[in-house]
């Protein structure tokens, strides 16, 4: 969760909360496990409450119940599995400068650099 595919905010928290069950210690930096460009739409209280929460709700029995629940739920997400390229547009005005393309088994995707989405 780099920021560069797009995830809804839930996906972001749901994701977070299980990795609370798989590693109980919180990261130095959010950024670590929810996307940057979402960091900066709550405070780090905020986030921190909101994760853990979400994290008493998720029945996980051992550490590696919750790291196969947490790969479970992200092999769900749209864009799981996709391979993502660096693109720097120089000829094609209907394009951003700087772009990912994003490739996986449903086709070719256009992402712009702050996560949107555009198929």
């Amino acid at each position: 969760l780099d920021g560069r595919l797009p995830v809804r905010e839930n996906d972001a928290i749901h994701l977070a909360a299980t990795r609370v069950k798989a590693e109980p210690a919180m990261p130095r930096s959010l950024d670590d496990w929810i996307p940057r460009p979402m960091v900066k739409r709550r405070a780090a209280k905020e986030w921190d409450t909101t994760i853990r929460a979400t994290a008493t709700k998720i029945q996980a029995g051992s550490v590696q119940e919750a790291q196969w629940q947490y790969l479970d739920y992200a092999s769900k997400l749209p864009f799981f599995g996709g391979a993502l390229f660096p693109v720097e547009n120089q000829s094609d005005r209907n394009l951003p400068a700087n772009f990912d393309v994003m490739i996986d088994i449903k086709g070719v995707h256009f992402v712009k650099n702050e996560g949107d989405f555009k198929k």
